[in-house]
């Protein structure tokens, strides 16, 4: 399987969400994907982080931003996906486009039944 990831590009206009494809997967046989979240590059960060992750199953996809009081920050993909993997990047605004302070954050990602959870680190 060879797998070509592009950055996935969501805009956000009248309290909806558009997404633009994110990644292209060539298969040359059946593809057996599983859930995974890998740790945001590079890490830490400034100005933006990618975060790279695969979803199993077709289905709805969330992937948020927490500070470390649990408080929302911002919801960087929140959308059905396909199966596969899938690239997003978080340029350390929150939800109202203002830059967050340097910190460490959390980010969750949950499709399906899974949910996984790991720590970030902004720098300014």
């Amino acid at each position: 399987m060879l797998f070509r990831s592009h950055p996935l590009k969501v805009e956000h206009h009248n309290g909806k969400f558009k997404i633009h494809p994110a990644s292209v997967v060539e298969s040359a046989g059946h593809a057996d994907f599983h859930y995974q979240l890998k740790q945001n590059y590079p890490n830490p960060f400034n100005p933006t982080t990618q975060i790279d992750f695969s979803v199993k199953k077709n289905g709805y996809t969330k992937l948020e931003i927490f500070n470390l009081l649990g408080q929302h920050v911002r919801t960087l993909l929140s959308a059905p996906l396909n199966a596969g993997w899938h690239c997003v990047q978080w340029n350390g605004l929150n939800e109202n486009g203002k830059q967050v302070p340097a910190g460490v954050y959390l980010y969750r990602l949950q499709s399906g039944n899974f949910v996984e959870t790991k720590r970030l680190t902004l720098l300014r």
